[in-house]
């Protein structure tokens, strides 16, 4: 089954679903301060996770206003090249911060969606160790 990320409205007290088109687990789900914009990791094609995000006012809008389950089969990645985790925005999404794996390291990474310009902040090297 696809994944799901229910969301509810505290004011109404009306809850809705949005689940991903493929199968996996959308890991870390997280709101712009206006909860316009939500950013999560979920599986890309070859299994393997990356940060999407999508506006939840124009997905509830596009798909019909008295839904209770969304798709998010339009979501945007952020990079859907790299395998990404732990998405932070700032305040209205103009900038992410997320955990990126390559091979032998984690990287924390800093994407202004605004210039489409990345800066690594932090390198976390990583050994396996095989015990006998």
């Amino acid at each position: 089954f696809p994944s799901h990320d229910t969301c509810m409205n505290k004011k109404t007290n009306e809850s809705y679903r949005f689940h991903a088109p493929k199968k996996g687990m959308i890991l870390h789900p997280k709101f712009t301060k206006n909860a316009k914009l939500v950013f999560y990791s979920a599986p890309r094609e070859d299994g393997k996770n990356t940060v999407y995000f999508f506006n939840r006012e124009e997905e509830v809008a596009r798909q019909g206003n008295n839904l209770l389950d969304y798709s998010l089969e339009k979501a945007t990645a952020l990079d859907s090249t790299e395998e990404s985790y732990f998405p932070r925005p700032s305040a209205d999404g103009s900038f992410v911060v997320y955990q990126r794996n390559v091979p032998g390291k984690k990287e924390i990474v800093l994407f202004d969606r605004i210039e489409n310009k990345k800066t690594v902040k932090k390198r976390i090297k990583y050994v396996f160790l095989t015990i006998f």
